[in-house]
């Protein structure tokens, strides 16, 4: 069962009033769609953070919770109209996301152990510097008292 449904005739209900739907709307606006807006106005105040003034701060939250609101309730009519399955992708493209996040998050990872091990090499040249430096000073105020 490709959208959940539990037994053969709702899959097949199911898939009929998807594709009544599609028929009746021409176009359908995805999820990714919905948050391009929001994330416009969530750059726009992490850009211009130090320019803009309370007013302009509440006039983009209002905004922003407008776009929200207008989110929620395509996602909302879509998931009544079952458009929500078609505005996902399928299962293995889903899938297919989620195995090419695991192995970025795998990239970084080794990353971030080999920038840790740089540091702690560096941090130990460090002190052996350090050390060094002592020793000189110290010599120093023995030659030179």
């Amino acid at each position: 069962m490709q959208h959940g449904s539990k037994n053969i005739a709702s899959e097949k209900k199911l898939l009929r009033e998807i594709s009544s739907s599609r028929k009746k709307e021409i176009r359908s606006t995805t999820v990714e769609e919905l948050d391009v807006p929001i994330k416009k106005k969530n750059e726009e105040i992490e850009n211009s953070h130090l320019y803009l003034y309370t007013t302009d701060f509440e006039g983009i939250n209002k905004e922003m919770k407008r776009l929200e609101m207008v989110k929620e309730k395509a996602v909302a009519n879509a998931a009544v109209g079952g458009k929500l399955w078609s505005s996902l992708g399928t299962k293995k493209d889903i899938q297919q996301k989620v195995n090419v996040m695991y192995e970025e998050l795998d990239e970084l990872r080794l990353k971030q152990i080999e920038t840790r091990n740089e540091t702690k090499y560096g941090e130990k040249k460090l002190r052996i510097i350090q050390k060094q430096i002592l020793y000189l000073h110290k010599q120093l105020e023995i030659i030179y008292p």
